[in-house]
Formats: C-alpha cells, sequence, structure tokens
C-alpha cells in the first residue's frame, strides 16, 4: 500500500500540481511555488519516518528545487521558517529553532535577481524541475543555468566574471555537444570524425560559425593576443557608458542577424570598434562578447596567474570586468531559457561548421567530405 507524503514549507498551498517530476524511482512528484511558501506531494510505497525522509535525497533535491524556483519566480530567496510533513492522517512541524530543521545554504542573492519573463514561463520551469543531477552533469546546459544564477548572489566584479564566464564555457561546450551527437547519429564509422575535443577555441569557432551561419569565416583565434591589443580593446570597452554599451551589443548582435544591414550605421556609430574588430578578423559581435571576455579569463582566472585579491576601484582589473559581466549577463539572460536546436541550422551547415572547427586540421577537409557524403546519400 503506497504511502502519501505532503511537505509544507511555511504556509500551505491550495493542491494544483503546478509542476511535476520524477526523482529516480519516484514518479509524478507535485510541486506548487508561491510567493515566500511551497508545497510537494508526492507517494512511495516505502514508508519513512518524518526524520528519515527529512534526510533522504529525494527531499533534499526538492528543497534545492524549491529555493531555486522561488528565486527565479519571485526574485527573492525563499526564507524557510517552518517546514510541515504529513504522512497520509499524521502531521509533524518542525519550527527553525526546532533540533532536525533542515538548514539550507544558498548563494542565490537576497532579492531581484532580475531575470526575463521567459525564464518563469512554464517549460522552463519544468526544464529545471526534470534535470536531475545525474542528468546536469552531462547537460551543459543546465550547468550553463546554475553558473549564471550564482553570479546574482556576488558582490565583486571578479566573482561574478568567474560565474558568468563559466556560465558562458559550459552554454558554448552545450552547443558543441549538441552538434557532436547530432552528427554522430549519422554515422557509422567515426574513424575519421572530429570528436568534440573540449578544446574552448573550437568550441567558441563552432559557436560563431553557427551564429554567423557561415562555416567558411575566418577562425577566431581568442587566446592569441598581443598585451597591446588587449588593452587597446579594454580602453575602448571603459570608455563607453553603461547604456552605449548596451546599446553597443544590441546593434552589433542586430548586424550579426541581419547580415550586412546597417553595418554602415554601425561603423559610423562605433568607428574604432569596427577596426578592431577588422584587425581581430572577427565581427564586432563576437569582439565583445567571447574575444574581449576570453583575454580576461586568461589574465585573471588562468591557474599561471596571480589572484585578484585587492584592487582599486579604478584599477584597470576591476573597470574591464565591469563592463564585461553587463555582456555576458545580457547575452546568457536572453540565450540561457532557448534549447539549441540543430534542425533549425539544418545538418549541411553544422557538419561544415563542425568539421572546420574540430579535430586536426589535416582531417578536417576528409571530415567534411564525408559529412557531406553522408548528407548527400540521405538525401
Amino acid at each position: 500500500m503506497p504511502y502519501t507524503y505532503t511537505v509544507i514549507i511555511n504556509k500551505d498551498i491550495a493542491d494544483t500540481g503546478s509542476y511535476t517530476y520524477s526523482f529516480r524511482s519516484t514518479k509524478k512528484i507535485s510541486m506548487d511555488i508561491r510567493k515566500n511558501r511551497a508545497k510537494l506531494s508526492l507517494s512511495m510505497s516505502v514508508f519513512k519516518s518524518c526524520e528519515d525522509f527529512l534526510n533522504s535525497y529525494l527531499f533534499r533535491d526538492a528543497a534545492k528545487k524549491m529555493i531555486m524556483l522561488h528565486s527565479i519566480l519571485y526574485g527573492s530567496r525563499l526564507v524557510m521558517k517552518s517546514v510541515t510533513l504529513r504522512i497520509d492522517d499524521n502531521e509533524y512541524t518542525l519550527n527553525k529553532a526546532d533540533e532536525g530543521f533542515p538548514r539550507l545554504i544558498t548563494i542565490l542573492p537576497k532579492t531581484g535577481p532580475g531575470l526575463p519573463e521567459a525564464w518563469k514561463e512554464k517549460e522552463f520551469i519544468q526544464y529545471l524541475l526534470t534535470c536531475t543531477k545525474k542528468g546536469g552533469e552531462k547537460d551543459q546546459r543546465f550547468s550553463a543555468i546554475e553558473s549564471f544564477l550564482a553570479s546574482k548572489g556576488k558582490e565583486y566584479e571578479i566573482d561574478i566574471f568567474t560565474n558568468l564566464w563559466t556560465s558562458m564555457n559550459a552554454y558554448y561546450t552545450y552547443v558543441a555537444t549538441s552538434c557532436n551527437n547530432y552528427l554522430a547519429g549519422m554515422i557509422e564509422d567515426k574513424k575519421d570524425f572530429p570528436e568534440l575535443a573540449g578544446n574552448d577555441s573550437d568550441c567558441i569557432n563552432l559557436l560563431v560559425r553557427l551564429m554567423n551561419k557561415n562555416p567558411d569565416i575566418h577562425r577566431v583565434e581568442v587566446g592569441e593576443k598581443s598585451s597591446e591589443m588587449f588593452h587597446k580593446i579594454g580602453t575602448e570597452v571603459v570608455s563607453l557608458s553603461d547604456e552605449e554599451l548596451i546599446k553597443l551589443y544590441e546593434k552589433a548582435r542586430e548586424e550579426l542577424t541581419n547580415g550586412s544591414k546597417g553595418n554602415d550605421r554601425l561603423k559610423a556609430k562605433f568607428p574604432v570598434f569596427q577596426k578592431l574588430a577588422s584587425e581581430n578578423s572577427v565581427d564586432l559581435f563576437f569582439l565583445i562578447l567571447l574575444v574581449f571576455p576570453y583575454l580576461c579569463r586568461c589574465a585573471f582566472l588562468h591557474g599561471k596567474r596571480p589572484t585578484l585579491l585587492t584592487f582599486f576601484e579604478n584599477e584597470y582589473e576591476q573597470r574591464y570586468l565591469n563592463k564585461i559581466n553587463i555582456i555576458l549577463n545580457r547575452y546568457l539572460s536572453e540565450i540561457l531559457t532557448s534549447t539549441f536546436d540543430p534542425d533549425e541550422y539544418g545538418a549541411e551547415l553544422i557538419a561544415d561548421c563542425y568539421a572546420k572547427s574540430f579535430g586536426k586540421k589535416d582531417k578536417r577537409k576528409k571530415a567534411a567530405n564525408m559529412l557531406k557524403n553522408i548528407l548527400d546519400t540521405s538525401d
């Protein structure tokens, strides 16, 4: 006979079954989140005491999800003041001062993560609930989301950047992995297939080529810049106000989306940035989104570099990071709620972009031809 378990955080909620998910063998777990309260309902064939249930992996996983979803949906932490557990007709209540009360520690911000409305859509929330811990280790998009949310609870620019760049790193790896899996499903003999190597530069170049919808663009050399070039870009970035920087971001992304349309207007408004983009053989959008942040990653987060323990407010490190964080935060907040769908790009484009971004150079042409033959055969 199954046992019914109901967990009420702070105050009860009318049963609506807003979200459902599974945890290991336990199916159809129902979760509801409201302002300053939450509820969990499930059935199990195993009886657990109040203490055992509140110490179970299932409850701990659920409590962490409640905290995260409350922050996303209501812009504040869910402060747990009381926990009521009902097991069939028996009820147990623990208050914050009681022994055995589940105490969670979170790095999420107390208030205002400032997320777009897309983060609150049911389909996205359902994805966050469905992704298990084990699945999250394999799904880099989930890793990107958690790192992005972690940045919202940080005070210092270097800590914010650490989380935002980790999120970006996970995102472009997620895109590359999605393409790898998509193409691998078409290939029987993988001997010459350029497998995903996990190299940052390769993953970044694949993302750039896909966003450009052009496999033949120049390879973006994110890690091969002189100190002079690094500071030339940085000097121009910090010369802009926050509003001007966002305008540059929007215009550059619009230009990328529309091809050459609007390019002359962008050159006229930001001539120095366009010159720097040309010098680095990259679109302006990728100069500020990937090239400059990657250089900062190498300068400030590399194992060979000293950690920024102390710095003055007007030092270049602090000013560079402040501007970079604005760009990364904007892009990631917009892109992370959308799944990467290879079919939107088409197998031929992905195959071409992939083959020219991964593997040893002498194998790329061979791999590209192999993929092309497979695609021609499938037609």
